[in-house]
Order: structure tokens, then sequence, then C-alpha cells
């Protein structure tokens, strides 16, 4: 069973934070001042503008093991996507467990569907 896993996260580029982690794994990401669309839901075809970087991921260049550096100053919101297998047998999905570092706050989501908010007001998001 292929998932999708994506996270939006607004920060202040100034701290050192990672984003989005899952060490080793590849994870495609937008640094936005615009909205890139539908992009939490699977299917979803990723633009040019989209990069792709090694977790961890965030506003630091010295994460022992490697890592990708976003951007400082870059954008408002950075999106995050990692498609991934899972098991598909139904016992294997009854705990799913999220740990989140983030640094002002973050949205993520499972196959397009929300599954956690920490920080960031009630509403999707809305770039100008």
């Amino acid at each position: 069973m292929s998932c999708l896993l994506s996270c939006l996260g607004s920060g202040n580029a100034a701290q050192s934070q990672t984003l989005a982690s899952l060490k080793g794994t590849v994870w495609d990401f937008h640094e936005a001042f615009k909205d890139p669309g539908d992009w939490s839901a699977k299917g979803y075809s990723k633009t040019a503008d989209w990069k792709s970087g090694a977790a961890p991921l965030g506003f630091s260049n010295s994460w022992p093991g490697g890592g990708t550096a976003l951007t400082k100053g870059s954008a408002l919101v950075y999106f995050f996507r990692l498609e991934f297998a899972a098991p598909s047998a139904p016992q294997c999905w009854r705990n799913l467990t999220l740990s989140l570092v983030r640094d002002d706050g973050a949205v993520v989501y499972l196959n397009g569907k929300e599954i956690a908010r920490s920080n960031m007001p009630a509403v999707r998001h809305a770039l100008l």
C-alpha cells in the first residue's frame, strides 16, 4: 500500500530547527510564497519548483550524518511530501505515532487528510 505523508510548516528562518525527518528518507519540498495547489493529495503532480532532499530538513546544515538545509528567508511557508509503502494488513494500522519537531507551526496530512495541527490557526492556509 502506498501512502503519502505531507506537512505544511511555517518557520522563523533565524531559528535552527528540523522541519521534516525520518532520517535517510528523501522528501519533496517546496519553499513557497505562493500556494502550490492541492499539494497534500495523493496523485498531485509536483511542478518544477519542488526540490528533493534527504531528511532531516530544516534551517541547519550541521546534522550528524547529513540532511538538507532549507534556504533561509526564501519562503513564508514550507511544504513537505513523502510517499512511502505501508503494510496493507489492517491490524498494522491500529496505532500510528507522530513525532513532530517544528519551528513556528505545522499541519500534517496523511493521504490528503489532516491528522495533526500544532500552533496553527484552525483554517486551511492561504498565501497572499
